[in-house]
């Protein structure tokens, strides 16, 4: 039996680097997984893949397919003229981030993690999320208007998260630029030496920021996140360094992608009206409609891993130090699993299989935080903004092409 294998050619008719594909990603994800769910997409030198059934086996299976991919990820998206020291400088910084390892350091690090994601460190967080949600929509509900992504769900994603890992709220704002920077070096796309340089900056700023404040909880421990993850840290283990790397991660992996996740989900309730009255007359119902608006419109669209061997997916041969890029988006479209799969059901009995948090060892630690996020700002922006309706367009973020989200949301109520 023979296999297809990668060759140069271009497929400009699944031009995933056009500036418009994030905006309204799922129409070309539906031709790509219906003409070639597996595809070699030359100007970022990967794999494409976008069914569910590839795509969740790529994510179960850090052995074939493993994320110690930050070299790989750099040689496609910076300048081929980039300097080798600056490249491997800028790999390093990214590989202290635990979706940048492979066990056993993935294990070791997100066994640290997951102390402060437990269920008794997460059981005060309902408390904390109403109170940062009130406190947020106060401040606009005599106003009769709002940026949705602005002036609440940045704010909201960043207070939370902050609160959480002990950043003092007048430091908070200082991980809004870092994050963005950062999110621009992980977001896929081809970037400048100048870019580039801009995240490495705003990576050494943060964990320095991160190892500095894990320094002093060594000395005086709080009630905070920082002080749970130092009270059983080895250091035999990892280095201070690679805590701090966690800590970062987990910021900005629970504000960026939680600004984008509410955005996205905000856009779908608007624009389904039948379902979003649903929920209304039974608030009970945010609870069930949660997994569904992750599976509809979630904030990954591909997800990236490096090929270890030679794997056959969807008929093609993917070979040994390959790039593969996992959609999400595409997958959580896919009719085979989802049927009509682009109506938004609030019903719909399998809607927890989206794959919007991943699969595996790498299955987002904070679902189970953004699901409680989720639920409780929706019941209770539509609780008390009742009106709530778009004033205009909506901007999208533009340079990324693993994540999607608005940017900008006009609303009035």
């Amino acid at each position: 039996m023979s296999y297809a294998v990668a060759n140069t050619a271009f497929y400009p008719r699944y031009d995933l680097l056009d500036p418009d594909f994030p905006k309204s990603p799922y129409p070309l994800l539906h031709r790509m997984r219906t003409e070639e769910p597996v595809f070699w997409f030359e100007p970022l030198n990967t794999w494409v893949v976008t069914r569910y059934e590839e795509v969740s086996s790529i994510l179960k299976d850090p052995m074939r397919f493993s994320s110690r991919r930050a070299d790989r990820m750099l040689q496609a998206q910076l300048p081929s003229d980039t300097p080798s020291g600056i490249r491997q400088t800028i790999a390093h910084v990214m590989s202290l981030a635990a979706m940048f390892s492979d066990p056993p350091v993935h294990t070791h690090l997100r066994s640290e993690a997951n102390k402060g994601f437990s269920p008794r460190a997460m059981a005060p967080m309902a408390q904390r999320i109403q109170k940062v949600t009130d406190e947020l929509i106060s401040r606009m509900e005599g106003r009769g208007e709002m940026d949705g992504f602005l002036d609440f769900f940045e704010p909201f994603a960043l207070t939370v998260i902050g609160d959480l890992m002990g950043v003092p709220r007048e430091d908070q704002h200082l991980f809004i630029p870092w994050t963005q920077k950062t999110t621009k070096l992980l977001g896929g796309s081809k970037l400048t030496l100048e870019e580039a340089q801009a995240s490495l900056r705003a990576f050494e700023e943060m964990n320095a920021y991160l190892a500095q404040a894990l320094a002093e909880r060594q000395r005086n421990p709080r009630d905070d996140m920082m002080s749970f993850l130092l009270a059983g840290y080895d250091p035999g283990r990892f280095p201070l360094e690679a805590l701090a790397g966690m800590c970062s991660e987990i910021i900005g992996g629970a504000n960026a992608p939680t600004g984008d996740t509410l955005g996205n989900a905000l856009l779908a309730c608007l624009s389904h009206p039948e379902e979003l009255e649903k929920a209304r007359h039974t608030p009970a119902l945010w609870k069930t409609a949660v997994p569904e608006l992750l599976r509809y419109d979630g904030p990954i669209l591909f997800w990236s891993r490096l090929a270890t061997e030679d794997v056959v997916l969807g008929g093609k041969r993917i070979r040994a130090g390959q790039m593969v890029y996992a959609s999400l988006a595409g997958a959580n479209r896919d009719p085979d699993v989802f049927p009509e799969p682009d109506q938004l059901d609030f019903s719909r009995p399998n809607a927890h299989k989206h794959v919007s948090f991943s699969f595996g060892p790498h299955h987002c630690i904070g679902a189970g935080l953004a699901r409680m996020e989720m639920t409780i700002v929706f019941e209770t922006l539509f609780r008390r903004l009742p009106g709530l309706r778009l004033a205009g367009p909506v901007q999208w973020r533009e340079g990324s092409l693993t994540t999607r989200g608005p940017t900008r949301i006009p609303l009035v109520f």
